[in-house]
């Protein structure tokens, strides 16, 4: 963006220049409720939970019950995400609706390990699988690999 000196402007150019500025902070504006209201809960879609923490897919009962874009849930044993609002479906109904992550975690313990389809389910710092009878932690974001194939990447637990 490149600096505008408004002592230099004409009245008209100052004018357009403040309509334009105005319209740009409506813009924002309109953007910052549009994202609040599609999104209320943005700090839990900045910041997932962790897989213990993810529900079981329900039936919503009324609209309000919606999942939400972004919204993660157990399924048949899976964690999925939804990438619609208004997500009415379950992901064995509505495959297109939903993006699978990863196995949900085992009751009791850690998922076991499985290869994350996508760069964006990779695995992140501190999660844990059960990977030929052990425990492993995640030591690094982005995580593709198995225990055995990227030993730097994981840690047994004891």
């Amino acid at each position: 963006m490149s600096a505008v000196n408004v002592y230099t402007l004409t009245d008209d150019e100052l004018n357009g220049l403040q309509l334009e500025c105005l319209a740009e902070m409506q813009r924002r504006a309109g953007a910052a409720a549009y994202i609040a209201d599609v999104m209320p809960d943005a700090q839990k879609v900045l910041v997932p939970p962790a897989d213990e923490d993810v529900p079981e897919w329900h039936p919503p009962q009324i609209p309000a019950d919606y999942y939400k874009a972004l919204a993660r849930v157990h399924y048949l044993g899976i964690i999925y995400e939804s990438l619609i609002t208004e997500n009415e479906f379950s992901p064995a109904d509505r495959v297109d609706l939903w993006r699978p992550l990863r196995p949900a975690p085992a009751s009791g313990g850690p998922a076991i390990y499985q290869d994350p389809p996508t760069p964006a389910a990779a695995y992140a710092v501190g999660d844990k699988v059960q990977w030929n009878g052990y425990t492993y932690v995640s030591l690094v974001d982005g995580n593709m690999w198995s225990p055995s194939s990227y030993v730097e990447g994981w840690e047994r637990e004891q």
